[in-house]
C-alpha cells in the first residue's frame, strides 16, 4: 500500500480512501467535484466515498466501551479504515486512518509506522470501515495492479 498524506487539514478521509483505493489523493478527491473534506471525516461519507472509488460496498462498525487503544487493536483480514480519538470521554481530535497487518497510515504523518512505533499509539479506535467483503478488496486491488 502507498502511503499518501493529507493535503488539506480534515483531509484524512480523502487520504485514507485514496490509500485504500490505491489512487491518488487528486483522483479521489476529483471523483466528488464537490467534495468537503470535513463533512468526508462522517462515517456514512467515507463508506459512501470507498464504495465510489472502488466498486465495493463498505459499512462502519462502532467500538463500544471499553474501546481498544491503537496498539491494542487487530484488524480484519484485509486493510481498514479506522477511526481513532485522543480519548475514550470527551474527544477533542480525531482522525481517520488505514490500518493494515501491523502497520499504520497515518494521513497526518509523512511516513507509515508499524504499530508499536506509532506516535498515536495510545489514542483509543471509535469506528472501523472494512468491505463487505473482504476477499472482493483484494480482487480488485489486484485487477488494478494488472
Amino acid at each position: 500500500m502507498n502511503h499518501i498524506p493529507k493535503q488539506q487539514w480534515m483531509g484524512c478521509a480523502v487520504a485514507t480512501a485514496a490509500m485504500l483505493a490505491d489512487r491518488s489523493y487528486e483522483e479521489v478527491a476529483a471523483h466528488w467535484p464537490d467534495l468537503k473534506e470535513g463533512r468526508m471525516r462522517a462515517p456514512q461519507e467515507l463508506c459512501a466515498l470507498l464504495e465510489a472509488v472502488t466498486d465495493i460496498e463498505w459499512r462502519f462498525f462502532p467500538c463500544w466501551h471499553p474501546q481498544p487503544r491503537v496498539r491494542e487493536f487487530s484488524p480484519a483480514q484485509c486493510p481498514v479504515a479506522v477511526f481513532i480519538n485522543d480519548a475514550e470521554l470527551r474527544p477533542r481530535f480525531g482522525q481517520w486512518i488505514v490500518v493494515e497487518d501491523e502497520v499504520i497510515h497515518d494521513p497526518g504523518e509523512r511516513t507509515a509506522h508499524s504499530i508499536s512505533s506509532y506516535p498515536l499509539r495510545d489514542w483509543v479506535v471509535t469506528l472501523v470501515a472494512q468491505p463487505t467483503r473482504p476477499v472482493e478488496l483484494a480482487r480488485w486491488r489486484d485487477r488494478k495492479r494488472t
